[in-house]
């Protein structure tokens, strides 16, 4: 047989081999989204040990955060270095978020993270540019750099990131890193909530709380901050609870702020968890306990 015939026949035998792999993630990858977590592993497991590095990348994931299996920082960080040798950027970028943060077992490394994180750049992964821009607003790998952090969150925000959009904005506002421009950053907050971004959602409805180039107007920030809880954002939560608790506030409902208070508790991390605590005790201690009890019920219902 001709060589050339030979290589034709390969390559069409290796589409129609490829084609259902592609199915059969694209329906894994679909499952697992869903929640459905056990069901999709089925589906992406055999592909991960065939070598395909988006279900790697999804298995990894898994592993990370114990979705389906039990947790397994090391094999979720193996699981992640060959997807991401593989050149597949999302995995380069969960890469270089498990070294920034560290595991149990697995202390963080800000240089090899900002390798990964810029393996992803390179791929123009969006996500990418925006934690390589935190981690130069926070001075880790480096010193601190506001001028580098605001370029790295144009791009993540030319390239689609909200959270890129809403670090670029919240530098706009405070000028830092960049000549300060409030509408500048408002426009930007607007188009992230427009497009159902909740923190950016929650930095709008400042923008209304403290009158922030916009008129200061409460029950505009007090909806968005609504919003932006049902979005799950912790400091919305928190907003919401200062409000509620506020005396001289039209909305000074005790109830109502030890439920928003114990929602807030309920989702932060450890590092927050003892002062939010504090602030709950502190409120359900003015209320009867029965109030107690009904703000401890409207807490598990509360943004679902």
């Amino acid at each position: 047989m001709p060589p050339l015939i030979a290589s034709l026949i390969l390559m069409l035998a290796f589409a129609a081999g490829a084609a259902p792999a592609q199915e059969d993630y694209d329906s894994g990858r679909a499952t697992y989204l869903a929640g459905n977590h056990a069901a999709a592993l089925a589906i992406l497991e055999p592909l991960a040990r065939s070598g395909h590095a988006g279900a790697r990348n999804i298995l990894a994931d898994a592993y990370d955060e114990g979705n389906g299996v039990e947790k397994d920082h090391q094999r979720a960080l193996e699981l992640y270095q060959a997807a991401a040798a593989q050149g597949f950027a999302r995995a380069s970028y969960n890469l270089g978020v498990l070294l920034s943060e560290g595991r149990p077992g697995i202390p963080a490394d800000i240089a090899q993270a900002i390798v990964h994180y810029e393996e992803a750049m390179a791929r123009d992964y969006p996500a990418a540019f925006n934690n390589r821009g935190v981690l130069h607003a926070m001075g880790q790998g480096g010193p601190v750099d506001p001028q580098a952090a605001v370029a790295m969150y144009r791009r993540a925000h030319e390239l689609g990131d909200l959270n890129g959009t809403d670090n670029l904005a919240d530098m706009l506002r405070r000028g830092e890193g960049i000549e300060q421009d409030v509408q500048a950053a408002l426009a930007l907050w607007q188009g992230g909530a427009e497009r159902g971004h909740a923190p950016s959602v929650l930095n709008l409805g400042a923008m209304y709380a403290n009158g922030i180039g916009v008129a200061e107007d409460p029950a505009a920030a007090y909806a968005l901050y609504l919003l932006a809880a049902q979005g799950g954002v912790l400091q919305a939560g928190r907003n919401l609870f200062a409000i509620h608790a506020d005396l001289e506030s039209p909305h000074h409902d005790g109830e109502t702020a030890l439920a928003w208070c114990l929602w807030a508790l309920d989702r932060a991390p450890e590092a927050q968890q003892g002062e939010i605590e504090q602030e709950c005790k502190a409120t359900q201690a003015t209320l009867s306990p029965e109030s107690a009890e009904r703000a401890r019920m409207r807490a598990r219902r509360l943004t679902r």
